[in-house]
């Protein structure tokens, strides 16, 4: 009996190029890169500086974009640091307002520099 091993995903997607032809094989490497995109990756601290004069900041209203397309909302963080949750395959950029005592809230900083995983998605 012989002793198989599983095939890497790269070597399945050269044998669909050697059995099916080129165009399906970018087909499933497409699907198969897709498939990352729902598991999670470990999330990216974010920070920034507390503004210099004005009235004091008792909260921020923080911003967070995936994609250049979801904007999620985050109220109430007392501290300048966020830690972003994210997904293999997804970017993020993040902005911040500062709310003072008051209520009212100074403006949106300008959107980060766009953050992505750091590490490859496990093998599917």
């Amino acid at each position: 009996m012989m002793n198989r091993k599983k095939n890497s995903p790269m070597i399945r997607i050269l044998l669909l190029v050697a059995v099916l032809g080129a165009g399906t094989a970018v087909t499933a490497l497409i699907q198969k890169s897709g498939d990352s995109k729902n598991q999670d990756a470990p999330p990216k601290e974010y920070n920034w500086d507390a503004p210099i004069g004005g009235t004091p900041v008792v909260y921020y209203v923080v911003e967070l974009e995936t994609n250049g397309l979801d904007v999620e909302r985050l109220e109430d963080v007392t501290t300048e640091t966020v830690m972003v949750p994210m997904k293999y395959g997804n970017k993020y950029r993040v902005r911040v307002a500062g709310v003072d005592a008051q209520g009212v809230q100074g403006p949106f900083s300008d959107w980060s520099r766009f953050l992505t995983p750091e590490i490859a998605p496990p093998d599917l």
